[in-house]
C-alpha cells in the first residue's frame, strides 16, 4: 500500500460540525468547487458517481463506495485490472483536535503491483488542496486569514522603478531583469483560474503554486497547505513552505539577476524567490514570473498562467 496524496488542513470548528459539512453532499454545489456533485445512496459497494472540476469543464467518474462511517471515514475507490494488479482509493477523515478544533485529511491510496511507479497528477493535488479550503471556509465563515496563507516569508520582488509590471499586456522590452523565452510551449489553452488565491498585499487573485515536500522512504509528494507566489500585479512575494532540497536540484544563482542566493530563500539583490525566474509569454509576451526550478540546471519545465492574456501554457522538459 502506498499514500500517493495528501492533504491535511487544521479547522477551528467542531469535528462534528466539519463532518456534516462533509457528509451533506446534496449541499456541495453550494461550496465544493473541486467535487461539486457527488452521486450515491451511501450503500457500501454500490456505484458512486463523482463529478469533479477541471480545467476541461467537470468530469464524470464512476467508482465504488467502499466505507460510510459517519464521524469516522469515507472512503470510495476504483480498480485497473484486478484488485492485485492497482486500486485507487480516496480517503477523507475528521479528526478531533479538541472541542472547538480538528483536522481534516483528504488521502488519496494506491495498492496493487503498480502502486510504486503511478503518480497523481498536478492538477489533481490542486484539487485536494482547494477542497481543503473550501471545507475550511465553509465550516469557519468568520475566519479572517486565507487558508492556505501560513508563510515562512513575505517580501517584494525589486525589477526596478521604470520597469513595466509583471503581466502587463504589451512588449518586454525595456525591463531590466532577465526573461526566459519558453521554448517548447504547449498549445495555447484558456486560463484555468479555479484555484488562483487573493495577493496578501493587493487582494488581487492570481496564479499561486501549492508547496508540497516529499515524505518516507517511498518519497510520497505530501501537500503541506501552504502557498508560494510571486504577485503579477505588485510584485509582492510570498513563501508558505521552503523548498524541499528532494525536490529539485540545488539553485546557487539567482535566475533574474544572477546573484549569489547562499542560504537565502530570496534573492537579497532583486527580491525574487528561490526556484522562481521571470518568462515572456508565448502568445503577448508580457513578462510574468513562474517557479521553474529546473532552470537550475538548463531547461524548462514550469506552468504559465498568463493574467495579461489569460492563457495557460506548459513549458516541456527538454533535458
Amino acid at each position: 500500500m502506498a499514500t500517493a496524496l495528501r492533504t491535511r488542513v487544521e479547522i477551528e470548528a467542531p469535528a462534528g460540525r466539519v463532518w456534516a459539512i462533509l457528509a451533506d453532499l446534496d449541499g456541495y454545489p453550494e461550496w465544493n468547487t473541486f467535487t461539486p456533485k457527488i452521486e450515491t445512496d451511501r450503500v457500501v459497494g454500490h456505484p458512486i458517481v463523482v463529478h469533479l472540476a477541471s480545467r476541461s469543464g467537470t468530469r464524470r467518474q464512476v467508482e465504488t463506495l467502499a466505507r460510510w462511517a459517519p464521524g469516522e471515514e469515507l472512503r470510495w475507490g476504483a480498480s485497473i485490472g484486478p484488485p492485485w494488479l492497482f486500486r485507487a482509493e480516496r480517503v477523507q477523515r475528521v479528526e478531533p483536535l479538541g472541542e472547538q478544533r480538528c483536522c481534516y485529511v483528504n488521502e488519496l491510496v494506491f495498492t496493487g503491483l503498480l502502486a510504486l511507479i503511478v503518480r497523481p497528477s498536478v492538477e489533481l493535488e490542486r484539487g485536494f488542496d482547494r477542497m481543503a479550503a473550501d471545507l475550511a471556509r465553509r465550516a469557519e465563515p468568520r475566519r479572517e486569514r486565507p487558508v492556505r496563507g501560513e508563510f515562512v516569508h513575505r517580501g517584494r520582488h525589486r525589477p526596478g522603478p521604470d520597469a513595466p509590471r509583471l503581466g502587463t499586456l504589451g512588449e518586454s522590452n525595456g525591463y531590466d531583469v532577465a526573461i526566459t523565452t519558453v521554448q517548447s510551449p504547449t498549445a495555447i489553452e484558456p486560463v484555468d483560474d479555479l484555484d488562483w488565491q487573493p495577493c496578501h498585499a493587493c487582494a488581487t487573485s492570481i496564479p499561486v503554486e501549492f508547496d508540497c515536500r516529499i515524505v518516507g522512504p517511498q518519497r510520497v509528494v505530501e501537500s503541506t497547505g501552504t502557498i508560494s507566489y510571486v504577485c503579477p500585479h505588485c510584485w509582492a512575494t510570498q513563501i508558505g513552505t521552503e523548498p524541499d532540497p528532494g525536490l529539485f536540484e540545488a539553485q546557487r544563482n539567482c535566475h533574474v539577476c544572477g546573484h549569489d542566493l547562499g542560504d537565502s530563500p530570496t534573492c537579497e539583490c532583486c527580491g525574487m524567490l528561490r526556484y522562481w525566474a521571470v518568462v515572456a509569454c508565448p502568445r503577448c509576451g508580457s513578462p510574468q514570473a513562474v517557479e521553474a526550478p529546473h532552470l537550475g540546471i538548463h531547461c524548462d519545465a514550469f506552468t504559465l498562467d498568463c493574467v495579461a492574456c489569460r492563457s495557460r501554457f506548459v513549458s516541456l522538459c527538454i533535458c
